[in-house]
């Protein structure tokens, strides 16, 4: 499998777009053809353009609380592009949350597979092709 992670910069997230390392340019389809990406079960079209830049508006405007930092891959396998997202978690305490609603719904809604586990210290979640089922475990410490 071959793979690009990397953190947005503020440009790249207000520009709704990634720009893509010369050296991983060969990950993806050819400048101007246009190819599909998959986050769970949600399908994004995506296309380079001439200078490397791949531009993701929709992707981008599903995650509307990303910040700098936060990584970005894109996975290849099988003629398959897979995008998936990493959050910072050093962020206040009000952001955090927010996101951890954001994951909460898009779970409930069926839009990607996870599992939520909340303990006392807090809580973390697995998010991806190879959860089959959603499930939210409460912690009893």
């Amino acid at each position: 499998m071959k793979s690009l992670t990397k953190k947005l910069g503020k440009g790249e997230i207000n520009w709704k777009g990634v720009v893509i390392p010369r050296s991983k340019k060969a990950l993806f389809p050819a400048a101007g053809v246009e190819f599909d990406l998959l986050e769970g079960k949600t399908t994004y079209r995506g296309r380079m353009d001439n200078q490397s830049r791949l531009r993701l508006a929709e992707w981008f405007r599903q995650h509307r609380n990303l910040k700098p930092g936060d990584e970005i891959t894109f996975s290849r396998q099988n003629g398959t592009m897979r995008i998936s997202l990493s959050r910072s978690f050093s962020r206040p305490e009000k952001e955090t949350f927010a996101w951890a609603l954001e994951v909460i719904e898009a779970i409930r809604d069926g839009e990607v597979d996870g599992i939520i586990r909340i303990n006392k210290g807090g809580f973390n979640v697995e998010i991806g092709e190879h959860v089959r089922e959603t499930q939210v475990v409460l912690g009893t410490k």
